[in-house]
C-alpha cells in the first residue's frame, strides 16, 4: 500500500462525490462482476422517457392526473418534458430513501390512483430493466453500490489512507451521500464539513436537510465555526434574507 503522506498533493483527491464513487469502481472493480457503466443524465433520462413512452403511458389520463397531483401547481407547462423531469424527482427521492415507496404504492388516501400508482412503478421497473440490459448505473445507483462495498470492507485499501476528509455544501448531500461520508470517515473521523442549513435547495432531487442539522449529534465532538460575514451581497439583499430566514423553526 502507499504510505499516506499529508506533503504530497498526488495523494489528495478532490471531485464530487459521484465522480469519487466513479473513481472507486473503476479502481476497485468487483472480481464477481463485470464493471458497469455509468449513464449520464442525458442517457438515463432518454431510457426514463423510453419507458415512459412505452404503449404510450403518457397519455394515461389518471397517471397524468396522478403525477399533476404530486406536482402541484405554478411550475409551467405540463409535456413530455415536465413528465420526465418528476419522473426523474420521484426516482431520486425513492432511491434516496426519502420516499416509502411500499407506502405510496399502497396508499388508501386515494384509492382510484392505485391503478395510476401501480402503472408508475411498472415505468420505474421497465428503467431499471433497460439499465441492467445495458450495464448501466445512474448515480443513486452508483452510489449504493459504492455504499454497499464501503460497509463490507471492500474499500479497506482506498479508506485506510483517507487521514483527512473535506466536504462542502454539505446541505446538499442526500442519504446515500450522508452514508457514503461517514464510512469514508469511520476510521479516523477527521472530518470537516462547510454548510449553510438556510441554502438547501436540492430536496427535489434527494438532498436531505438534516445530514446538517444533526452533524454534532453524529459527531459530538465536532466544533463549530460559523461564517457569519457576507462579503458578496449588499446589506438591503443581507437583511431581507435575514428577515425570511429567520421563520424558519428548524434552522440552528
Amino acid at each position: 500500500g502507499v504510505t499516506p503522506d499529508p506533503g504530497n498533493l498526488q495523494q489528495l483527491f478532490a471531485g464530487t462525490i459521484d465522480s469519487l464513487c466513479q473513481q472507486l469502481l473503476i479502481r476497485y472493480p468487483d472480481a464477481a462482476a463485470l464493471p458497469p457503466d455509468i449513464a449520464d443524465a442525458t442517457l438515463s433520462d432518454a431510457l426514463l422517457r423510453q419507458a415512459l413512452l412505452h404503449d404510450r403511458r403518457d397519455t394515461d389520463p389518471q397517471l397524468n392526473a396522478l403525477l399533476l397531483n404530486l406536482r402541484g401547481s405554478g411550475e409551467g407547462p405540463w409535456n413530455l418534458s415536465a413528465q420526465v423531469r418528476l419522473l426523474r424527482s420521484l426516482l431520486d427521492r425513492r432511491s434516496h430513501d426519502l420516499l416509502d415507496w411500499p407506502a405510496f404504492l399502497q396508499s388508501t388516501d386515494a384509492p382510484d390512483d392505485k391503478p395510476a400508482r401501480l402503472l408508475l412503478d411498472q415505468i420505474f421497473r421497465d428503467y431499471h430493466r433497460a439499465m441492467q440490459q445495458r450495464q448501466l448505473l445512474d448515480f443513486p445507483q452508483l452510489e449504493k453500490t459504492i455504499l454497499q462495498r464501503l460497509q463490507q470492507n471492500a474499500l479497506t485499501p482506498f479508506t485506510s489512507r483517507l487521514q483527512a476528509i473535506f466536504v462542502d455544501e454539505y446541505q446538499d448531500t442526500n442519504f446515500s451521500q450522508y452514508l457514503i461520508i461517514k464510512q469514508l470517515a469511520a476510521r479516523f473521523e477527521n472530518l470537516c464539513v462547510v454548510g449553510d442549513d438556510a441554502q438547501s435547495i436540492y430536496a427535489f432531487r434527494g438532498a436531505n436537510i438534516q445530514n446538517i442539522l444533526n452533524f454534532k449529534k453524529d459527531y459530538p465532538e465536532a466544533k463549530l465555526f460559523k461564517l457569519e460575514e457576507n462579503y458578496r451581497s449588499t446589506a438591503n439583499i443581507v437583511n431581507a434574507a435575514t428577515a425570511v430566514i429567520k421563520n424558519n423553526s428548524e434552522r440552528k
